[in-house]
């Protein structure tokens, strides 16, 4: 199961960041599961939101990603979870929506069936 991991920052409102999945970014010939998170690092006035689409399916639009100090993205942070067929494409957007500068880290995991 292939894990991308990292940190961003997104400087100004409406400022977006899509992590480079390749060459993962689509299911295998049966389809798959997909599970994203992430912790916004920054003051609550500079939230990030996350666009998920699996395949042509919105799984989530503009959620807002936890804010939390610490910021390390573990099994207790709030996943958004998906499943996709055979090709379907994993498309995550992440969009400073708040009037500061964002940093936060996310985990994308990709499990093929």
């Amino acid at each position: 199961m292939p894990i991308y991991r990292g940190t961003q920052t997104a400087q100004a409102a409406g400022t977006s960041f899509k992590p480079d999945l390749k060459p993962n970014d689509r299911f295998g010939p049966r389809g798959g599961h997909a599970r994203i998170r992430a912790k916004n690092l920054t003051a609550a006035n500079s939230t990030v939101a996350e666009t998920i689409y699996i395949g042509n399916d919105l799984v989530e639009n503009r959620g807002v990603i936890p804010a939390d100090a610490g910021g390390n993205v573990d099994n207790f942070t709030p996943a958004v979870e998906g499943v996709g067929g055979p090709g379907d494409v994993i498309d995550v957007t992440f969009t400073t929506i708040g009037s500061a500068a964002s940093t936060f880290n996310w985990v994308v995991e990709i499990e093929n069936a």
